[in-house]
């Protein structure tokens, strides 16, 4: 990834993260390089109506009310401290002339940068900057060529200047102290009433090269003493064992490169995927907390949208489907922990709201210690549905780890609370069908935009509670325990799933009415994978969906609406619209570096809108990017239903393709090759017992052997495809290799 041209704002400049600290590079003024450091837990933690407890939601919800009464709700006061992430604390460079170039390029091997900038007076500095994987630490070097005066760094934190910080005088933040001692400058920035950030930078000197070291920390203010002395010792021994912690560092990134790799022939494509893959690694850690929007990468400039919050609204979840998909799942982990550590909170919001005891209901937004922000009443946080996000989330995790302890601990529970949740809300007909009478798909406003559009059985809820019920009859199995509930009886008095002549319908009898960002009616084709095209009962369903979003047109878009129509292209075979989607993403939708901005920033003319869900068009948030690895994986193998599909939604001109250990569901692990035009082979790792379908239509054109390896001993297989699918038994760690037979 190339930059060129001086970085005036934060979306323009180098960034680098390790889930832990994240940071930027960009101008400030003329004279100027600013560098940002965020920390994961940078938070305002303090909540405004901390313990209050309402009167209860359940006669409002069973009576299909449009909206809470006012008096159920609470209304957060901007002026006064909230619960939302915090904006990351800066440094600056300063220089003795105006800056008149700056190149950039960052090292994908190595994920570091390196920058050559200009200065008016004809003197270059040529920079290396490297995040640490390992440590929180971050290291630069200046090396001057010519005549160039040294340059002058200063600590800055939270500059009260800017518009976007205003609220720290209103909140009453305490001003950062800055102190300077033998070559170390630290900065401690008060934070959340009772914490502290302490930022500290150490600096040397050999010749012509000046080189700083960065790290950040946060801690009670009571620990602050302690904090930075511990600050300090880590700078100094990175400084005395830099080339080991470098090799580990780059030994880190190559254990990630390595969990799986594609090969595209689109350059602009590829390239997009590889740079959205190491914005991954640079936010989704094991030893982190879960992924929020804008991950480690919140800039110095003011607060970040929609509170910088784990967003279970798609947001959070989808940052996380390219990490599944891409072979890398264990990055998941924290985000399995953290909520299944919530249990008995999110039980307690549940008795308070809906009066439905061993029930969870999830707010739309959380902090990264499973607190709800800004506050349990906020109109958002009352609305069903984000529990149902999470939980499917839940069962992927365990599909692509198949770790039953995380299975017993973490996962369990929080699926059968969402379902006892529904079952406790729900209302039953005269027919025995029950319903759920107070219910909307996520953020589909009515035709007026006057509100949320709300009707009985929503679509994205009901098809996820037939999912969920499966999956918690299989893990039952798994585990070799009794259900609570008959689940499988819950499910069969669920309503139908409603169509019309435009697919698959929000509620019955209500097609969606207007275009839109989110297409949670559409779960059943991902990621719930209950349908498939193979299979001629779900084919016309899925075309007509499809088509009527088509139809629909862009207009209400965000920039994720992109890649994810992307992915139900992909699932519907239509590599050339999935592409399409790809590539309008890419060209429009994305800053000068790369970072998603959420409207129509450009002004393209691709949305009639310049903002985006209530925040500027010019807001950033990772899980775009994120879904376009999704997208492409889908693009590549996928599993619909039961149905593995190799290849399923390739150009035409792709005749050179391939990629190595894509996940699909169950562990398992593919790999494929296409050279000229041709498929040439096709290796499938198990990782679970299972039986697998495979569709053989990239296998018509040729004749193939088929082996598989189990217990480290190769057999030949004479099995022919059956219908145009291919069925094997595997079990954990069997080897299934396709290959072309040359003839």
């Amino acid at each position: 990834m190339r930059l060129s041209g001086v970085p005036v704002t934060w979306n323009e400049g180098t960034f680098s993260g390790n889930a832990r600290i994240g940071h930027l590079l960009y101008a400030r003024g003329s004279r100027m390089l600013e560098g940002t450091l965020d920390h994961h837990l940078l938070w305002e933690w303090r909540s405004q109506f901390e313990g209050v407890v309402k009167s209860t939601f359940r006669q409002h919800v069973q009576a299909g009310d449009v909206n809470p009464p006012d008096d159920l709700l609470m209304y957060v006061d901007h002026n006064k401290p909230y619960g939302t992430k915090l904006p990351a604390l800066a440094f600056r460079w300063r220089f003795e002339s105006d800056i008149t170039s700056f190149e950039a390029e960052l090292d994908m091997q190595k994920a570091s940068w390196t920058v050559r900038i200009g200065l008016a007076d004809g003197s270059v500095w040529n920079i290396q900057s490297l995040l640490n994987s390992c440590t929180n630490v971050l290291a630069y070097s200046f090396k001057r060529e010519g005549d160039a005066s040294p340059i002058a760094l200063e600590l800055v934190g939270w500059d009260r200047s800017l518009p976007g910080l205003l609220f720290l005088n209103l909140w009453e933040t305490p001003q950062a102290e800055v102190s300077a001692n033998d070559g170390i400058l630290t900065l401690a920035q008060p934070f959340s009433g009772s914490e502290v950030s302490v930022m500290t930078a150490l600096e040397t000197h050999d010749g012509a090269v000046q080189r700083y070291y960065f790290t950040e920390n946060t801690g009670f203010e009571s620990e602050r003493a302690e904090i930075e002395s511990d600050n300090v010792e880590l700078l100094r021994d990175y400084v005395r064992n830099e080339e080991r912690w470098v090799r580990e560092h780059e030994e880190d990134w190559r254990c990630f490169r390595a969990c799986s790799s594609v090969h595209l022939p689109d350059n602009e494509l590829q390239e997009a995927y590889n740079v959205e893959e190491y914005k991954m690694y640079c936010n989704l850690r094991e030893d982190s907390t879960p992924v929020v929007l804008q991950g480690v990468f919140n800039h110095a400039e003011s607060l970040p949208p929609w509170y910088g919050d784990l967003h279970n609204d798609l947001n959070v979840q989808a940052c996380y489907w390219g990490a599944h998909r891409t072979n890398r799942s264990h990055l998941s982990l924290p985000y399995a922990k953290l909520y299944g550590s919530c249990v008995d909170h999110f039980r307690a919001r549940t008795r308070e709201f809906f009066e439905v005891d061993d029930a969870i209901a999830i707010p739309v937004s959380l902090n990264v210690r499973g607190k709800t922000i800004p506050c349990e009443y906020d109109y958002w946080n009352t609305l069903l549905g984000p529990e149902l996000f999470v939980a499917m989330d839940m069962c992927w995790i365990y599909d692509y780890l198949q770790d039953p302890d995380l299975l017993r601990v973490s996962i369990y529970p929080l699926v059968e609370g969402c379902l006892k949740l529904y079952r406790g809300l729900a209302v039953e007909a005269e027919d025995g069908r029950v319903h759920f009478l107070h219910t909307h798909s996520p953020e589909v406003f009515n035709k007026e935009r006057t509100g949320l559009l709300f009707g009985t059985d929503a679509t994205f809820i009901v098809e996820t509670l037939k999912y969920l019920c499966k999956r918690i009859v299989d893990f039952d199995k798994v585990l070799k325990t009794t259900a609570s509930e008959d689940w499988t009886a819950f499910a069969s008095r669920l309503p139908e799933l409603p169509e019309s002549k435009n697919g698959i319908q929000l509620f019955s009898g209500v097609d969606l009415p207007l275009s839109h960002r989110h297409f949670c009616h559409l779960y059943s084709i991902f990621p719930l994978n209950q349908l498939c095209r193979y299979y001629p009962e779900d084919s016309d369903l899925m075309y007509r969906s499809i088509q009527h979003l088509r139809i629909l047109g862009f207009g209400e878009f965000a920039a994720f609406s992109f890649p994810f129509l992307a992915i139900f292209a992909a699932r519907m075979g239509y590599g050339t619209m999935a592409h399409l989607q790809l590539d309008l993403y890419i060209k429009y939708f994305r800053s000068k570096n790369s970072f998603t901005m959420n409207g129509d920033c450009y002004n393209s003319g691709l949305l009639p809108i310049g903002t985006s869900a209530g925040a500027d068009a010019m807001s950033f948030t990772l899980e775009a990017g994120f879904m376009l690895v999704a997208a492409v994986a889908e693009m590549l193998v996928h599993k619909a239903k039961d149905m593995i599909c190799i290849f399923p939604a390739i150009l035409p001109g792709w005749n050179d393709v391939s990629f190595e250990n894509l996940a699909i569901e169950g562990a398992h692990r593919i790999s494929a090759v296409r050279k000229n035009g041709r498929n040439v082979s096709v290796r499938i790792e198990a990782g679970s017992a299972d039986r697998l379908k495979i569709m053989a239509d990239f296998m018509a054109d040729g004749k193939w052997k088929i082996t598989h390896r189990q217990d480290g001993i190769p057999s030949e297989l004479h099995q022919p495809a059956v219908n145009g699918v291919l069925e094997l038994d595997v079990y954990a760690d069997d080897v299934i290799s396709l290959n072309r037979v040359i003839e």
